[in-house]
């Protein structure tokens, strides 16, 4: 297994700018009557999947202009005629450089042109080859692609821990939480990290290219001098095997605040990330926080989409560059670089933090394929996601028996489930739009069909349980109204209400911990009946009617601790509830312990509560153990699975892909001194998200 060290170094790189030569075009000797505009400059610059957006302007006093664009080779890309003072350029999605100029037109002619400014096109392809396979045009070592080198990055279900010794300060512990963060809301939860701060130095780990002292997941970052070249801020070894040993240690030269952009960029090579090269003195855009110069403190929105587009064309640890050129991820390597070509980058795989030593390929040496036909790229979700936003789509299959206290068995069945959610939204940011759930069961508390096999006949209900308008008429505040789901916070259906159930009502909720400190505060006024009709057709002639009040924050505290806190009142009676959650990642035999209590007022006051714990057996098998405690006086719209007393549970998840899953739950109550309608049950469940492995394959965001 080759194992590579990174060190980053305080040298950046000069930015060449090209030819600024203006290639011959139809018109170029101009109509005398007009003149030259002035001040033709790129002013934005955006990055997508399929090219570039790029917005020219000038100052002229023409009402039409003529924008010509072409390449280096004076070959004719764009000859277009616009009116006013602005265009936007959306380029072809091969990267490199083009040319362009703008001339003033009327009914005489064209007049002379302004001078020709050049524009960089980034192709995302280049940027995933760069990050994943550290190689391509915009990487270090551009022919690292003949030796067909493999994405040696976290796989789907890692749970890392990076472990920042006390004297890289908070700074340090910060930056790598906005890092772990960030990157685990890019790949939506598939790769977690837990930040803890040690008072272990770690001084003395092994070499900087396998830190053996560290456990396996685990990412270490200290300060210690003479590790990284002598001119350097940081270095760090790539951590995911084939190239790296699964583990990684980051070494700050010293502490303090000039690490901010450091750490993340150290971090990323430790996620397996290569370094993404682009113009240094170009647009705001194209600073990359794993650019050598590590001009960004976190991802930049384009590496975020590259991992996005990557993630969506099927990248996934351990895949081939071959592969990926299969399926159109990465380009075929031509021999050439076009970031030397419009930078100047010199040959020294050097940045600020230090060098930077890369393998090629693991020791295996297996044998690199051949190049392979580029296939059309998966299709980029662009005008369904512009008004569809999909939340949930779901199967899942179930077998439960359930036994009550006298010892009748009540349900002995196969039940299915289905369950899809999607938002319409008017405008593109989504700031007003219309939420719909569809999903199977018909009544509060059931979010099953029974499939006739067992008890209960066939069942192929599947109402509108949830449909609500939001608003967002500021930045951090929303306004909804219709059929609601709950506010649970920490808490869960055990001590609130079903995971099937709903209100109709309106609820107002702001998220600006900066100034309110909690990380959401709402209120919600509603009604809670008829608990009988699932469907929103049926409830909605009670949208006026209010029997429902609940207020409600949740702050996390740390990447280890989150609590949340509501006071609801419903018809009459008062509650208060609170939970939190805590991440244990070095207590050994439990990773998460989640605590829920609730007290109620008035005439039936009493209180309950329930503790759960979750272990990460491998990184496919989860495992929990809990123990519950509800009031007989609680009600029946709290979870159907645990209902009132006293028991303890058990549960199972082992993922078998990233969208297909078998569960195990199950359940005894433990001295009631009342009947309980369930005293064992247990259920076995297969899930399948069907909307994961469609977004999977790229058709939706």
């Amino acid at each position: 297994m080759g194992r590579s060290a990174l060190v980053l170094c305080a040298a950046g790189f000069a930015a060449a700018c090209g030819s600024t030569s203006a290639p011959t075009s139809p018109g170029s000797g101009g109509s005398p009557q007009l003149e030259a505009p002035v001040g033709f400059r790129e002013r934005t610059h955006k990055i997508n999947a399929d090219g570039n957006e790029v917005l020219l302007t000038w100052v002229g006093e023409s009402a039409t202009y003529r924008i010509v664009i072409d390449t280096a080779s004076t070959v004719n890309v764009l000859t277009e005629d616009v009116t006013g003072n602005a265009y936007t350029w959306k380029s072809p999605r091969a990267g490199g450089t083009y040319y362009a100029r703008v001339a003033a037109r009327n009914g005489d002619g064209v007049g002379p042109f302004s001078s020709v400014i050049s524009l960089y096109v980034v192709d995302i392809r280049d940027m995933i080859d760069a990050m994943y396979f550290r190689s391509g045009p915009m990487a270090d070592e551009p022919s690292n692609a003949t030796a067909n080198p493999v994405a040696a990055v976290w796989a789907d279900g890692t749970r890392l821990t990076v472990q920042v010794s006390s004297d890289a300060t908070d700074i340090a512990a910060a930056n790598a939480r906005a890092f772990v963060e960030d990157y685990a809301g890019v790949v939506s939860g598939a790769v977690t990290a837990d930040v803890v701060m040690t008072d272990n130095r770690m001084q003395d780990v092994g070499s900087v290219e396998y830190p053996a002292a560290l456990s396996e997941l685990t990412i270490g970052i200290r300060v210690q001098s003479g590790v990284c070249a002598a001119a350097a801020l940081a270095c760090a070894n790539y951590g995911p095997a084939p190239v790296g040993p699964n583990k990684s240690i980051v070494t700050l030269n010293q502490a303090g605040s000039f690490n901010l952009a450091a750490v993340a960029h150290e971090l990323g090579h430790a996620y397996g990330i290569g370094h993404v090269k682009a113009l240094v003195s170009g647009p705001a855009e194209f600073s990359f926080m794993m650019h050598p110069s590590g001009s960004a403190v976190q991802l930049s929105d384009a590496e975020k989409l590259a991992i996005v587009t990557a993630r969506a064309g099927g990248m996934h640890a351990g895949m081939r560059r071959s592969e990926a050129q299969g399926q159109g991820l990465v380009n075929p390597y031509t021999g050439t670089s076009n970031v030397s070509a419009v930078r100047g980058a010199s040959s020294e795989r050097r940045d600020r933090h230090g060098w930077i030593w890369v393998s090629a390929h693991d020791d295996h040496d297996e044998q690199s394929g051949g190049p392979t036909a580029v296939t059309a790229p998966k299709a980029a979700p662009s005008v369904l996601s512009r008004w569809f936003d999909m939340q949930t789509g779901t199967l899942s299959m179930r077998y439960r028996r359930i036994e009550m206290s006298d010892g009748v068995v009540s349900a002995n069945q196969l039940q299915y489930q289905a369950q899809l959610k999607s938002r319409f939204k008017f405008d593109a940011k989504g700031r007003l739009s219309v939420t719909a759930l569809f999903a199977t069961g018909n009544s509060f508390t059931l979010g099953w069909n029974s499939s006739g096999i067992g008890t209960g006949d066939l069942a192929m209900a599947m109402p509108l349980k949830q449909l609500f308008i939001t608003a967002v008429p500021v930045s951090g505040a929303e306004v909804s109204f219709g059929s609601l789901g709950f506010m649970r916070g920490e808490s869960t259906e055990i001590t609130t209400y079903d995971n099937d159930g709903y209100i109709t009502g309106e609820r107002a909720s702001v998220r600006r911990p900066k100034v309110l400190y909690f990380d959401e505060l709402a209120a919600t006024s509603a009604f809670l009946g008829d608990t009988t009709l699932a469907a929103f057709w049926d409830r909605a002639n009670l949208a006026r009617r209010r029997n429902y009040f609940q207020y409600f924050a949740s702050k996390k505290f740390t990447t280890a601790f989150s609590a949340s806190a509501d006071y609801t009142r419903y018809a009459g009676v008062g509650t208060i509830r609170f939970a939190g959650a805590v991440k244990l990642p070095h207590a050994g035999i439990i990773d998460s312990v989640r605590y829920e209590q609730y007290v109620r007022r008035g005439t039936t006051a009493a209180h309950g509560f329930t503790v759960t714990g979750d272990k990460a057996v491998t990184k496919r098998l989860t495992a929990g153990l809990g123990f519950a405690n509800i009031d007989a006086g609680a009600g029946t719209l709290n979870a159907d699975r645990f209902a009132k007393g006293r028991r303890i549970f058990e549960t199972a998840t082992f993922k078998v892909t990233p969208e297909l899953s078998f569960q195990l739950f199950m359940t005894q109550a433990v001295k009631n001194p009342y009947p309980v309608s369930n005293r064992f049950r247990y259920d076995v469940i297969a899930a399948y998200n069907v909307l994961g492995r469609i977004q999977r394959a790229g058709h939706l965001k």
